[in-house]
């Protein structure tokens, strides 16, 4: 409201880096996010740690959000 813009004015960039990005459902992702005009990407990146039972593994994912406005300069 300071700057005379409201929630919708807002840009949203989110970068998500996983090890598999190709199984990030972007579009979920992006619906998570209530307001401004939203984009998603997923890279690759994080982190995978094999489970000491060598069946499973845990997943840990990295994520950016980049919140602009744009002030018409």
């Amino acid at each position: 409201r300071m700057v005379g813009k409201t929630p919708h004015d807002m840009i949203v960039d989110v970068t998500v880096a996983v090890p598999y990005p190709d199984d990030v459902d972007t579009d979920a992702v992006a619906k998570e996010l209530p307001y401004g005009t939203v984009t998603v990407a997923a890279v690759k990146g994080g982190l995978e740690v094999p489970a000491d039972s060598g069946s499973d593994a845990i997943i840990i994912a990295n994520a950016a959000v980049l919140v602009s406005l744009d002030d018409g300069k």
